[in-house]
């Protein structure tokens, strides 16, 4: 009788270890010649990012202003304006991960 309770408990304790999820931290870099270049890390839980930290976009040619991230549907959006003189252009990266992959999309 103890050698089935034991083989039971054993049974239930590795399902209950096994559905924890745990966050990891990736570094992201990505540049965009001639414009800019950014890097950040993410904190990445199962397919989902919740949260980006150390956000850090540097022109090549000009200026940056008004950095804004939002994080939604577990995907991170950050936007910002690119100033060239008296232009502005406004500039967007995406930040996805699917299947343990991270992918960085600019426009």
């Amino acid at each position: 009788m103890k050698k089935s309770l034991i083989t039971g408990l054993i049974v239930v304790c590795s399902f209950a270890f096994s559905t924890v999820a745990q966050a990891a931290t990736y570094h992201v870099a990505q540049s965009k010649l001639p414009s800019w270049r950014f890097s950040c890390n993410v904190v990445i839980k199962g397919d989902k990012i919740t949260a980006v930290k150390k956000l850090s976009i540097k022109p090549i040619i000009g200026s940056i202003s008004s950095p804004a991230v939002k994080i939604s549907g577990g995907d991170a959006h950050i936007r910002f304006a690119k100033h060239i003189k008296t232009l502005a252009y406004n500039q967007s990266i995406k930040i996805s991960v699917s299947k343990s992959k991270v992918y960085v999309t600019t426009n």
